[in-house]
């Protein structure tokens, strides 16, 4: 058995701050074991590379300002850990100095916070159903090749539609511009392709109407905003609010500020589901807070915990190699601000062309908002680098630095060790299971140390163990290393190790099926997934035939009993009559007291 070392962690130390430079430890709310998090003292030097990172960017031109805050989530004690004001938030045409309280137009950071969550509200009320086509709200849109489409398609951004139709489609009016959405037809079929798009979430605002009864922004309001304490986020933001917003660019010869810097969004009136949301960092701090902290903020609840566990669950896109959540990037060309310290699979966020982003850790329980107006005064700013350094270095300064890979402490036992005596064979099973020791020869407490799977461990010895070896998988949607990277594609690519046989258990290669589990084809690979959750439990003698190793990686569901758990023995029992030996890549239990 890979086994993989667990770093023991406690209720963890937040940092608060009183004013936009400094910070001051806290002390972190209870919370039960299970939920608890162990995070270093945030180190408030580190930020200083942030500043520089910043006015660095102002001085060149690629922003006029920005406000950056840096924070916990309520399991860590909910403060905020930096926050400050650089620049100015106009440059044109007089200087006006940035603060903390300045409104921002989000852009797209609209999907997420404003058009995504409001659907996942209809879907906890029982309106909606992520894998009900989207004709069936909104009965005109199914046609031309669209009848297929389903929400989670188009939350995912794998509805196959443009990323844009023209923008002469949208210049008499939404009646007009909708009748034209519902008029096109897809690039590609509904979910082959990932292909980032404002069309699908022009739709989904739409569909918040229908279904609602009430317009997105109302919507938004009501049910979302409200209850998170957003003070001033807002569609179409009332003109008192104009001073303190940041303006963008010039529109028929006057400063858009208030009124959304998107065109389409503009033509639509300032409400759409792909843009029109306005909002302070503090705004953007509280919406982080509550996704952390499960749906709840300040004892108000604005989504149920499974509700932020359905909208936070990254996917896996067409290709095998990109993911997203409903509604957030995790792993794409677009996830810049994670930078080079937050999980890659693990963490999740999004950006606005307008110069905004925001990025969480849900299982380090912290987040970093930056927001800046890149595009004012003449459009030609650029924060791409900007995001992805302050994401790097705002993640070290709540997280330390990153740790180093670390080898296996003990060799990896054989492969062809000989089998148990006879006499144990009944007792144990594992008489063809193969070891490889924890990365750490102690389970005591360490909370900066890292954690890694049997598949982490295999992937950094190189597959060592399976070389030459002709391999059987076991596995389904949790077989995945700390990259986010399917075990299934790494052997496949995996010169010295020839993969013969995929099997899958219960609920099949990809974790949504029920009932019994036929054998399928994966679409990536073009490799057969034989089904142990179908006609047979357990490999045959055939299947079995010409494979040296059996590899089983599947998280353990967490439960005293689970058919995972039924699977794996039956594997063993399987590799014990066919003298196959077998490795099992172990996973930290997720029913613990420790989050890894």
């Amino acid at each position: 058995m890979i086994a993989a070392g667990v770093a023991g962690c406690s209720a963890g130390t937040g940092s608060g701050s009183s004013d936009a430079r400094t910070a001051t430890p806290t002390a972190a709310a209870t919370r039960p074991a299970a939920a608890a998090v162990t995070n270093p003292p945030f180190d408030l030097a580190r930020m200083a590379e942030a500043d520089r990172a910043i006015e660095e960017a102002i001085a060149k031109g690629d922003c006029p300002g920005a406000v950056l805050l840096v924070g916990r989530g309520d399991r860590t004690g909910g403060k905020v850990a930096y926050q400050r004001a650089y620049g100015n938030r106009a440059v044109k045409p007089d200087p006006e100095s940035m603060t903390l309280d300045t409104l921002f137009d989000l852009a797209s950071l609209s999907k997420p916070v404003g058009c995504a969550t409001s659907v996942m509200k209809l879907i906890e009320q029982g309106k909606v159903r992520p894998q009900e086509r989207v004709a069936a709200y909104l009965p005109e849109f199914g046609k031309n090749g669209k009848e297929q489409i389903t929400v989670a398609h188009l939350l995912l951004h794998q509805g196959g539609l443009i990323p844009d139709n023209a923008l002469a489609d949208y210049k008499e009016g939404p009646a007009v511009a909708w009748q034209k959405i519902c008029d096109l037809k897809p690039q590609a079929e509904p979910g082959t392709t990932f292909k980032y798009t404002d069309v699908g979430f022009i739709v989904l605002g739409k569909l918040v109407e229908r279904v609602s009864g009430r317009p997105l922004n109302e919507f938004a309001r009501d049910e979302v905003f409200g209850p998170a304490g957003m003070a001033t986020a807002s569609y179409v933001p009332p003109a008192d609010w104009k001073p303190r917003t940041a303006p963008t660019e010039q529109r028929e010869n006057r400063w858009m500020r208030g009124e959304v810097h998107d065109p389409r969004a503009y033509l639509l009136g300032g409400v759409a589901g792909h843009a029109g949301l306005f909002g302070t960092a503090q705004d953007l701090s509280r919406y982080c807070r509550m996704l952390l902290n499960g749906g709840t903020i300040d004892g108000r609840q604005v989504l149920k915990p499974e509700t932020v566990a359905e909208m936070t669950k990254p996917h896996d896109l067409p290709d095998g190699k990109n993911r997203r959540t409903y509604g957030f990037d995790v792993d794409t060309s677009y996830s810049r601000p994670r930078g080079d310290r937050f999980e890659r699979g693990t963490t999740f966020g999004h950006t606005g062309f307008t110069g905004t982003s925001l990025w969480i850790d849900p299982v380090n329980d912290c987040y970093v908002v930056l927001l800046t107006n890149s595009v004012h005064p003449d459009g030609k700013g650029k924060v791409l680098a900007l995001r992805h350094k302050v994401g790097t270095v705002a993640a070290e300064a709540l997280l330390g630095p990153k740790p180093a890979t670390q080898p296996a402490t003990a060799p990896v036992a054989q492969l062809d060790a000989p089998p148990l005596a006879a006499s144990q064979a009944n007792a144990a099973p594992q008489a063809n299971t193969a070891l490889v020791t924890p990365l750490f020869a102690s389970t005591a407490a360490q909370p900066t140390a890292p954690v890694s799977t049997g598949l982490d461990v295999l992937v950094a010895q190189q597959f060592k163990t399976l070389h030459g070896k002709r391999v059987a998988l076991v596995t389904n949607h949790s077989g995945l290393d700390r990259d986010g990277r399917r075990i299934l594609d790494l052997l496949v690519a995996n010169k010295d190790v020839k993969l013969v046989k995929v099997f899958s258990p219960e609920h099949g290669l990809y974790g949504v099926l029920d009932e019994k589990v036929s054998d399928t084809t994966d679409p990536k690979t073009g490799l057969k997934v034989y089904s142990l959750y179908g006609a047979v439990r357990k490999p045959t003698a055939e299947m079995m035939a010409g494979v040296d190793a059996l590899v089983f990686d599947i998280q353990d569901a967490g439960a005293r009993y689970y058919t995972y758990i039924s699977t794996m023995g039956a594997c063993m029992e399987s590799c014990a009559a066919n003298k196959v030996k077998m490795v099992v890549l172990d996973r930290p239990n997720p029913v613990t007291g420790t989050i890894v």
